[in-house]
């Protein structure tokens, strides 16, 4: 990763604002440390629109002489942790679950938490719950046992018990930016952590809460540990790993849904959702190559049928087989910021179009979006269109976001788009009578190319690296678009 000049460089990132770069060892604290950032909720839903980069926690960087790697903490449940205290005390690993609930109870002491009083009358009691938490390493093996006590958020009355609600998360595109920023600049990134930081805010609202369960009166993990996690909980560890996230033969429509009785009732108990939620969250951290796979899933979140439910087993299957491939940034890879973008236009089921789009900087993937749009296009040059808007819009935010850090940017950012009718749409001011119906929102392209902030630049569709976002692909075109968006293969 080195520290060489980019003057030169073609749509090179800008320099430092009064910084000065020089060659210094990588240093980094080890992730594993106490953390209570490894506790963000599980995804009991998916947004149906598709995957886009929200704001999510629990999310590390470790720094290599490679380059920058990606890893991600797990939010799916370790078929060993219990769900509630007394299943806890059933079992054998109860005396470290005790420790665990011990040490959270004195931390909130020492915090003036909570003091134990007789019960008001005419207010609002809020429930309460433990909530158990296996962490390991990045091999999997266990390091800490970590019980939280929660409030059950909703037993809460609006306006009683709370007004706004709202937690200071970064989103992962900003982070990844910082990652790639390291290694193109051969910085140092540290990790700092508050030890039960939730405890140091202060309430406006009085709040009464039950006593935690079994209270007497007077897990991050490393991604490929994250998907034998989740494979585990699904009874997936001895399945046969598939070479594609989803076959472009293998077709997913409404229809398969549940019709009658007995197809509702057979379904019944299958954790459709839970594992829709897991496989969002890997397509939101590291993987943008089941992105696709999971907009699509996520349409059936409300009456899953078995073929969908077998669509979910070969993500999983398929992200056994890649568990090796991490999101890479390296350092000398100095391209600056491309963006990339597509669309697949007139689903067979629904006849609406999925756009996608890429951002990299130096070579790796730090911001990307598979989405069903909500309108129908009538043509594919419509589709496009609309698409390279969406990516417009989130290149204007990388520059603004980059802008802050560095020097600003004197030169556009280069879009890359596979359909020449929508570029040249794009370019030209006027009104066709073919698209003059086009909403003047998609029109914001034009305005963002007519001030000089991104560039269009046709790509070959065999190299358009969003291609993986709108569409299932072969395996051959599946392992070339990992390595366009900066996946590679990585030996633990």
């Amino acid at each position: 990763m080195g520290a060489g000049s980019t003057t030169g460089l073609p749509r090179a990132l800008p320099v430092p604002l009064g910084l000065q770069r020089e060659r210094r060892p990588l240093d980094f604290n080890t992730p594993g440390s106490e953390s209570d950032g490894d506790d963000a909720a599980l995804f009991s839903e998916a947004i149906s629109g598709g995957v886009n980069d929200d704001d999510l926690d629990d999310v590390f960087i470790r720094l290599s002489e490679d380059g920058v790697e990606w890893a991600m903490a797990t939010v799916s449940a370790d078929s060993r942790e219990p769900r509630t205290v007394n299943e806890a005390r059933a079992g054998a690993e109860w005396p470290k679950w005790e420790e665990a609930i011990e040490d959270e109870l004195v931390r909130m002491e020492k915090m003036g938490t909570w003091k134990l009083v007789e019960k008001p009358d005419r207010v609002n009691i809020v429930g309460s719950k433990w909530v158990f938490k296996i962490k390991r390493d990045a091999a999997g093996t266990i390091i800490k046992y970590k019980a939280r006590l929660v409030a059950q958020g909703f037993s809460q009355i609006p306006g009683v018990d709370f007004t706004d609600t709202f937690a200071p998360v970064a989103k992962l595109s900003s982070i990844r930016i910082l990652a790639v920023l390291a290694a193109h600049f051969n910085w140092e990134l540290h990790q700092m952590d508050v030890k039960n930081a939730y405890l140091n805010g202060d309430l406006d609202e009085e709040i009464y809460m039950k006593q935690p369960p079994g209270f007497p009166a007077p897990g991050q993990e490393h991604k490929r540990a994250y998907i034998d996690t989740i494979l585990a909980r699904f009874n997936l560890e001895d399945s046969k790993p598939l070479d594609t996230a989803l076959d472009p033969s293998f077709q997913l429509t409404t229809a398969q849904s549940p019709s009658t009785l007995q197809q509702y009732e057979e379904m019944r108990n299958v954790p459709y959702r839970e594992a829709i939620g897991s496989l969002m969250y890997a397509a939101l951290g590291t993987r943008p190559d089941i992105a696709y796979a999971v907009t699509t899933l996520s349409q059936f979140m409300q009456n899953p049928g078995r073929m969908h439910w077998e669509g979910a087993k070969c993500v999983l299957r398929y992200l056994k087989a890649t568990k090796e491939e991490w999101l890479t940034y390296r350092g000398d890879a100095k391209t600056g910021i491309m963006g990339y973008s597509d669309a697949d236009w007139g689903s067979s089921d629904h006849r609406h179009f999925i756009s996608g789009y890429v951002f990299l900087v130096d070579s790796g993937a730090v911001s990307w979006s598979s989405k069903k749009q909500p309108i129908v296009a009538l043509l594919s040059t419509e589709a496009e269109y609309v698409a390279m808007t969406h990516a417009a819009k989130e290149a204007v935010w990388m520059r603004a976001f980059l802008g802050e850090m560095l020097t600003p940017f004197d030169m556009p950012t280069l879009l890359h788009c596979d359909n020449q009718s929508a570029m040249t749409l794009a370019k030209d001011n006027i009104f066709h009578s073919r698209t003059k119906h086009i909403a003047i929102r998609y029109h914001f392209i034009r305005n963002i190319i007519e001030h000089d902030e991104i560039d269009l630049v046709y790509c070959p569709t065999a190299e358009m690296a969003a291609d993986v976002l709108t569409k299932a692909l072969t395996c051959p075109k599946m392992e070339k678009m990992r390595g366009l968006v900066g996946l590679e293969r990585h030996e633990v």
